[in-house]
């Protein structure tokens, strides 16, 4: 029996045991995470109408992606409020399923060869919905295996693992997995709306991304993004 099928079998609902101090939904403020960073307030837009079908049916990965030559603020503000935003009138809730609304994972963004924000990582701090800066790395590139892209800016849905482990136990990885899966999903569908392009990329070297946060999240996808 393979590994991964072994740990599909020991995540089974029967075999769950949750952290006695478990809670239902995240109760950790997202703006504590990383405290002191140069935050920049973002802006946001409603997305002309489109019908829903005409969304879903353009939507395609891109194997080639240029970078932007520009884009505003309230262009990236826009993009990430519809994608991974949260939702109007509820504090906590997203614009995408989380297993106990816990919202385990987190968007960092490389983003360099911009006129108004300096080159660097990025988290996107959802509460106020401003994007914090974490360093001045930019080299998601290394961390690519595919060739074509040459985006400026790029997306990371990465995961505390921990959060969802304390609720769920085992099956808490699964949880993290689908709800990568939701958030990617809503961000290629925000981007085709918007005129952007984007690719999914779920093989690229771990270690390259992981490095840079820590022990607390790990890197499940890579969403460049461009023209």
């Amino acid at each position: 029996m393979n590994e991964g099928f072994r740990y599909h079998q020991l995540s089974s609902w029967n075999k769950l045991e949750k952290h006695p101090n478990a809670s239902q939904g995240n109760d950790k403020r997202d703006s504590n995470l990383f405290e002191g960073g140069f935050k920049i307030r973002l802006d946001y837009q409603c997305i002309p109408e489109q019908h829903i079908t005409d969304v879903i049916s353009r939507r395609y990965t891109a194997k080639e992606i240029r970078a932007f030559e520009d884009f505003s603020l309230k262009e990236l503000g826009t993009y990430l409020k519809w994608s991974v935003g949260r939702r109007f009138n509820e504090n906590t809730k997203r614009f995408y399923p989380s297993a106990g609304a816990n919202y385990p994972n987190h968007i960092f963004l490389f983003i360099k060869h911009h006129a108004s924000i300096d080159n660097g990582l990025y988290w996107y701090d959802s509460e106020d919905h401003s994007i914090v800066n974490l360093s001045g790395n930019v080299n998601y590139e290394d961390a690519l295996l595919q060739e074509g892209i040459a985006a400026n800016l790029c997306a990371v849905i990465a995961s505390d693992f921990s959060l969802s482990y304390e609720n769920y136990g085992e099956r808490g990885y699964r949880f993290c997995l689908l709800e990568a899966g939701h958030m990617a999903q809503n961000m290629m569908l925000i981007s085709n709306a918007i005129g952007w392009k984007s690719a999914p990329i779920g093989g690229f070297k771990d270690e390259v991304i992981n490095q840079l946060f820590g022990n607390e999240f790990k890197a499940l996808y890579l969403i460049p993004i461009g023209k």
